[in-house]
């Protein structure tokens, strides 16, 4: 019901949602019923409704902490695109407090619509991560460690490479920013049996070539090829 809260949902589709296949209750309506009476005995009168269509928690999406996280992020997208970068970095810190809370729709994992908004979810907060990092770059006020922390959280994502490294060349640590190449290189070989992409590679070639331009990067786009 949270995940399209303020919408009703009907018997069927709640049925599918809680129960597989193999554990159906032999009445699904009626199991339904009573775990709806349950949830207003906890949640109190007036949060569950019902109407000829289902049941639908009477809430805004607001008070949902993943809805508030996704719409944070899409805002901090959008403020990115229009060059508001001081912000969008706050937009997207706002946005990841909302994601501290643990692993989102947990009671819904390995149910086909739970796992798609999780997954969702997840790609939405690695991506605010990566974007609030190379803001926090661009505007000259890194966090010390947070490429570090991003590549040890997801050292598989290019994307964070890249922010490692040039964070490590604007410190003018030129070699550690090589080290880290072949760190990548390395990793992906290993674990998935490919070589850098065209923008790590291009990244290692121009800190080669001592690019004065990777000093002072002019956009957020500039830092994430």
């Amino acid at each position: 019901l949270l995940l399209s809260p303020a919408r009703p949902i009907g018997v069927e589709r709640l049925s599918r949602t809680a129960w597989d296949r193999t554990h159906m209750p032999r009445d699904p309506t009626h199991a339904i019923q009573t775990n709806v009476m349950r949830l207003r005995h906890h949640l109190g009168p007036g949060v569950i409704e019902t109407d000829h269509h289902g049941y639908r928690v009477a809430v805004e999406k607001e008070a949902v902490d993943t809805h508030r996280f996704s719409d944070r992020a899409e805002h901090a997208e959008e403020s990115l695109r229009a060059g508001r970068l001081r912000e969008s970095e706050e937009q997207f810190t706002a946005a990841l407090a909302d994601a501290e809370g643990g692993d989102p729709w947990l009671d819904l994992a390995g149910r086909p619509r739970g796992e798609g908004e999780r997954a969702r979810l997840h790609e939405v907060r690695l991506r605010a991560e990566e974007r609030r990092a190379a803001l926090a770059l661009r505007l000259g006020h890194p966090s010390a460690g947070e490429p570090e922390r991003l590549c040890a959280e997801e050292p598989l994502r290019e994307e964070r490479w890249q922010l490692l490294m040039r964070s490590q060349v604007m410190a003018g640590r030129q070699a550690d920013a090589l080290r880290s190449y072949t760190r990548a290189r390395k990793l992906l070989a290993t674990e998935l049996g490919l070589i850098p992409g065209r923008a790590l590679q291009t990244l290692e070639r121009r800190i080669l070539q001592q690019d004065p331009t990777l000093l002072h990067p002019e956009s957020v786009s500039d830092l994430l090829c």
